[in-house]
């Protein structure tokens, strides 16, 4: 089954969010949770990068897991090509932008974490580097004055398609 991951966030004196080396890097790490299709039973967060490829049953996959409950094994292989840059509009229009496609076996993707370097391009065309593992940013009043960039309620949800 196929998952796309889409993005959303409120964002102030920021016209784009995109993962530090771009939207297609193979080395962008994905977090994540792993609900059984079987039992139901969730994993421990997974990490999960573009570039990490394991075979399972002569299959090129991203990642495989075998679940503590059913002891069931399920495969994760992250499809590039879907991923667009998060932008104030979608901000402003509370419009999730797709990041990833999940082609999923057995298993269905949860609780995106925003972990990894991103980068953000404020509206006076400065780019930061930063993590949103807490969920958030604010740049220092100090540093930007009346133009502080603000990321907020940074949010993530797997649509099947």
């Amino acid at each position: 089954m196929k998952y796309l991951l889409e993005i959303t966030a409120n964002l102030t004196h920021i016209v784009e969010m995109t993962p530090e080396d771009g939207v297609d890097d193979p080395n962008m790490p994905y977090f994540f949770r792993l609900k059984c299709e079987n039992c139901d039973i969730v994993s421990k967060e997974q990490c999960v990068y573009p570039s990490e490829v394991v075979y399972h049953k002569r299959k090129r996959v991203n990642h495989v897991i075998k679940c503590k409950g059913c002891k069931r094994v399920g495969t994760v292989k992250l499809v590039p090509g879907s991923e667009s840059v998060f932008t104030a509009a979608a901000a402003a229009g509370g419009i999730y932008m797709p990041l990833m496609m999940f082609e999923c076996e057995g298993l269905v993707p949860q609780q995106y974490a925003f972990n990894g370097g991103w980068k953000l391009t404020t509206d006076t065309g400065e780019d930061i580097m930063v993590n949103l593992v807490n969920g958030y940013f604010a740049g220092s009043e100090d540093e930007y004055g009346d133009n502080q960039p603000v990321v907020a309620n940074v949010r993530g949800r797997f649509t099947p398609q």
